[in-house]
């Protein structure tokens, strides 16, 4: 099993899937143009430079297959809704989703299932104790 899932991305009203197998490439794609610690420090700071931010999705997208310039992704992802900081704080936790791994689920015993420990008072002597040494 691998590291990563399926990338599912919406582009005019067409989606474009990224398998699990080829996500690496997508993310390399990404870091040519923005790093995960430079996401992060934007994400903190709840801003970022949108035409890298432009030009970080138009590679993943055209890595998908996608048919799409750098400036119609600008214009698609801050044209309509402006330069607000929730389209800019979405645009980086979308790319920060696509390049860090899930988390693998932690197995939890269900209630009730639990070998139960034992105690070592609990140990009956195999001797008796007023019996002789050998």
């Amino acid at each position: 099993m691998g590291s990563f899932e399926d990338i599912h991305l919406q582009w005019a009203d067409s989606e474009y899937v990224i398998r699990a197998n080829k996500v690496l490439g997508a993310i390399a794609r990404i870091e040519d143009v923005l790093t995960l610690n430079e996401l992060q420090r934007f994400s903190a700071r709840g801003t970022a430079p949108m035409a890298k931010l432009s030009m970080a999705y138009g590679a993943v997208l055209r890595y998908a297959g996608a048919k799409v310039t750098d400036e119609e992704v600008y214009a698609g992802m801050f044209g309509s809704t402006g330069t607000g900081a929730d389209a800019v704080v979405e645009s980086i936790s979308a790319l920060v989703a696509m390049m860090v791994p899930p988390q693998p689920a932690v197995k939890e015993t269900p209630p009730g299932n639990a070998v139960p420990a034992r105690s070592a008072s609990s140990k009956r002597p195999t001797r008796s104790r007023s019996a002789p040494g050998k």
